[in-house]
């Protein structure tokens, strides 16, 4: 759901990572994984050419539109508009606290879903690879809307009672990553130098790649897996080598790197957002100066 974001929405994760104006380079929802009628805290990251931005008119609201499943894309297009009736705004500004709707798992998880205007009611939502369900939120700069979508804990549907208890008491909810980036105090111009981007190493209940339990519907069974995670890359001057990065499930290794190279003197800020596969997003970034040879 992350990754098949319309080409006429800002797409998270971005595949440019150069920062040239304002621009919300990411979304972190806390907690990442909350049940139907929890309070989330979802916050911007917005930067422009001179690094982070401490204020913004930002606009932000659940949605509550049902996405047609043979339609592309993560939501339905009325999501995107910011006149819809179907968006429930939660409030303004670079950080908002919302309540996720009551019926987060009907509309966009396992359970029936709601009847529409009389209308035959449709079949649920399919989990993601994880076992994942997501209800949207979108966020307004101005008229250009980015999606920040929620992780709901809806639980599995047609299972037996034992394998649900069992996936209940061995699940847990996914935590944000909780990145740091660390490089060299100074930097020349035309000298690559070296960024790394660490997070904790834990197992569960942490800022770092996490295991967790997915209903494996083929084999019929209760899996154990560790999440994947990812980082990209942005910055408001020189040139990064790589715009992402990562590592996979079973890539034990808690860091990435990459090279900057500054193009002339003056300084620049670099960005790094790490997101887990299950949805969690956490985001740092480290301001670099270019001094003249």
């Amino acid at each position: 759901m992350l990754l098949l974001l319309q080409a006429c929405v800002t797409s998270l994760p971005d595949n440019s990572p150069y920062v040239d104006g304002p621009r919300i380079l990411a979304v972190a929802a806390e907690p990442a994984e909350a049940e139907e009628g929890a309070e989330v805290t979802l916050t911007a990251l917005y930067a422009d050419a001179d690094g982070p931005l401490l204020d913004g008119a930002l606009d932000w609201s659940f949605c509550s539109a049902l996405h047609p499943l043979a339609e592309l894309g993560p939501v339905d297009p009325s999501c995107l508009d910011a006149n819809s009736d179907t968006l429930a705004p939660i409030g303004e500004g670079l950080s908002v606290t919302g309540t996720i709707p009551g019926d987060a798992c009907s509309r966009f998880g396992p359970n029936p879903p709601p009847s529409e205007d009389g209308t035959t009611t449709g079949r649920p939502t399919d989990p993601d690879a994880t076992g994942g369900f997501y209800q949207p939120a979108v966020v307004f700069d101005g008229d250009q809307p980015t999606l920040g979508p929620v992780r709901v804990r809806c639980g599995l549907a047609n299972v037996t009672q034992e394998t649900y208890v069992a996936w209940n008491s061995r699940y847990r909810s996914n935590t944000a990553p909780a990145p740091t980036i660390t490089g060299p105090e100074s930097a020349t111009p035309g000298e690559p130098v070296e960024l790394t981007v660490e997070w904790p190493d834990c197992d569960e209940g942490c800022g770092g790649a996490e295991t967790y339990v997915v209903w494996d519907e083929p084999s019929e069974t209760l899996l154990t897996r560790r999440e994947a995670l990812s980082v990209a890359w942005f910055t408001t001057g020189g040139t990064l080598d790589l715009a992402r990065n990562g590592r996979d499930g079973d890539d034990t290794a808690t860091s990435v790197t990459n090279s900057w190279t500054a193009q002339e003197a003056g300084e620049a800020t670099i960005f790094a957002v790490l997101r887990d596969e299950r949805g969690g997003v956490g985001f740092t970034w480290i301001t670099l100066d270019a001094e003249a040879p």
